[in-house]
């Protein structure tokens, strides 16, 4: 996924790609099959791309939703059928976050960015059950206690923590 945040028009892209990603996985899988899709999507969980693969949806007066495209083009970004995260299906909620990075328009002394970008998403209603989730730490251990100013280090090889899901199908 592209990273893209602050205005309207570049969460629009955000929720373009996501709507694509989620449609062709979900049409490649087939109606009725059951579905994974993962990956670093670079959306937080309140944004509106989030909203949309979790909900099937955005209403069409959110400024997140792109209009319309021109000359007839029918498609919209809209899901058959929503996802699911497996983090939200096993804990209730998703991990603190799974990117810590000091980015390039970061100030000097800045914090770094720290928030949840990389989600296990299953297809809802396919007999799924999220047998366990990778724990992951929290902020708080990471970087008040750990004393962790950005990934990757040794023990995290990447800017992004890994994240992994035990799933089933019933």
């Amino acid at each position: 996924m592209p990273c893209l945040f602050g205005s309207d028009a570049k969460v629009q892209v955000m929720t373009n790609h996501a709507a694509l990603a989620a449609q062709q996985a979900l049409r490649f899988a087939g109606e009725g099959t059951p579905c994974v899709l993962a990956g670093d999507f670079n959306i937080k969980p309140a944004d509106a791309p989030y909203k949309l693969i979790t909900t099937g949806t955005l209403p069409e007066e959110d400024p997140h939703m792109p209009p319309a495209a021109p000359h007839g083009d029918a498609w919209r970004p809209t899901l058959p059928k929503p996802m699911r995260s497996a983090y939200v299906l096993a804990s209730g909620s998703e991990p603190e976050f799974t990117n810590l990075a000091v980015t390039k328009f970061a100030k000097p002394g800045e914090p770094p960015f720290c928030e949840t970008l990389d989600y296990i998403f299953v297809s809802d209603g396919d007999g799924w059950t999220v047998r366990a989730v990778r724990p992951l730490p929290s902020k708080e251990a990471v970087l008040d206690k750990g004393g962790v100013e950005s990934y990757p280090t040794l023990e995290e090889p990447s800017d992004h923590t890994m994240i992994w899901a035990d799933l089933g199908l019933a």
